[in-house]
């Protein structure tokens, strides 16, 4: 075989190898792109928490925080301070589930 023909094999062996390595890439990237794509979505997620703590001062400046959290409760709030107990006659407001 003339040189020129054995350096052509060589090239034409060397694309396709190139070729089967690129092919098997694209596959390996079909397989990753919807798992990295979920993660990615995910982290871009920001779910908000409610706070499992709250401080109300006492005092008037305090009255519409108190009110504003008896509304926003779902299904439960806890009271633990005799302050905030007082008042709850006078918010004219019953929250679900109150806990003493």
């Amino acid at each position: 075989m003339p040189p020129r023909d054995v350096i052509s094999t060589l090239i034409a062996e060397a694309r396709d190898e190139m070729r089967r390595r690129l092919e098997a890439l694209e596959r390996y990237a079909e397989e990753l792109l919807p798992l990295a794509e979920d993660i990615y979505l995910k982290g871009g997620r920001v779910e908000e928490r409610p706070p499992l703590l709250r401080i109300v001062s006492v005092g008037e400046a305090s009255l519409e925080e108190t009110r504003r959290l008896y509304r926003s409760a779902r299904r439960s709030i806890r009271v633990l301070t005799r302050a905030t107990q007082r008042w709850r006659g006078s918010l004219g407001l019953q929250p679900p589930g109150v806990w003493r």
